[in-house]
């Protein structure tokens, strides 16, 4: 399945770089999730990865771990957590995660805490470049791949964004992509749950970047427009990178496994 040579090739960036790998996987879903979206369990892990990170002073670059969340350290500190979907790969796998982020431009960056991808009509080119959220405009944001700074400003904003499961995004509202559409609500409607400094903090680019089935980046084979990539990317991506056997793969994906994944209590009633 695809989501295994995900795994296999998220493995190898982090191994390459010395990051943390941690894969996360809901625990209840279908009628077990009583309304909640599985999906949720994202911002809820988040919230508990940054914790940890500042409890812990960082997650360490010799942690052993896998999956859809990728943690960039510098040395035994963690400054940057990366969150993955189980379609979306790092591609450029030779940048680390400060160099990808100095290519989004060294003053939107050094500001930000957040860092999301803006959805565009792939038709259309892309202009400008990358700035901060202008909450009066209309949004088409994805999460699918997230970075985000180990901070307690992110820390906050994550816990706002958590908290609107309960209240304007509770039940039927949003019932595919519940999270992501609320944190659009989150940046629009529901900006009083935001920490002071969003409009620089959250940082925004476009989605060619990291974000889409055609990302620079990373690419996120996402279910829409592009999702027939499903079919050849991944494999071509594994032989560019050097891996051309069955073997090679499950090795990737075994080493993953063996660092186990990440289940806060935080995340365990909502994932």
């Amino acid at each position: 399945t695809y989501w295994h040579k995900v795994v296999a090739l998220n493995s190898l960036y982090a191994k390459r770089h010395g990051y943390s790998f941690l894969l996360m996987a809901p625990r209840r879903t279908g009628k077990d999730a009583k309304g909640v979206y599985y999906s949720w369990c994202k911002v809820d892990t988040l919230i508990a990865l940054v914790d940890r990170a500042l409890r812990a002073g960082g997650i360490g670059s010799n942690s052993r771990g896998a999956a859809a969340v990728a943690a960039s350290s510098s040395s035994s500190s963690c400054t940057w957590l990366v969150f993955l979907d189980s379609d979306a790969y790092i591609r450029e796998q030779i940048l680390s995660v400060p160099q990808l982020l100095a290519t989004l431009g060294a003053v939107p960056t050094s500001r930000a805490e957040i860092v999301v991808g803006r959805e565009r009509d792939v038709h259309v080119p892309a202009s400008g470049g990358s700035g901060a959220v202008a909450f009066r405009t209309a949004f088409a944001l994805n999460t699918g791949v997230l970075f985000l700074r180990a901070s307690n400003w992110t820390r906050d904003l994550l816990r706002g964004w958590s908290s609107l499961q309960d209240t304007v995004c509770r039940g039927k509202l949003f019932r595919r992509q519940a999270e992501q559409k609320c944190f659009e609500r989150l940046l629009s409607d529901q900006r009083r749950m935001l920490p002071a400094g969003a409009e620089e903090r959250i940082l925004h680019v476009p989605m060619q970047a990291f974000n889409s089935p055609w990302g620079r980046y990373a690419r996120h084979i996402w279910g829409g427009e592009g999702a027939s990539l499903r079919k050849t990317v991944f494999d071509d991506e594994l032989r560019v990178q050097g891996i051309w056997t069955a073997a090679e793969q499950q090795a990737l994906v075994d080493v993953a496994r063996e660092g186990g994944g990440f289940a806060p209590r935080e995340a365990s009633e909502v994932g």
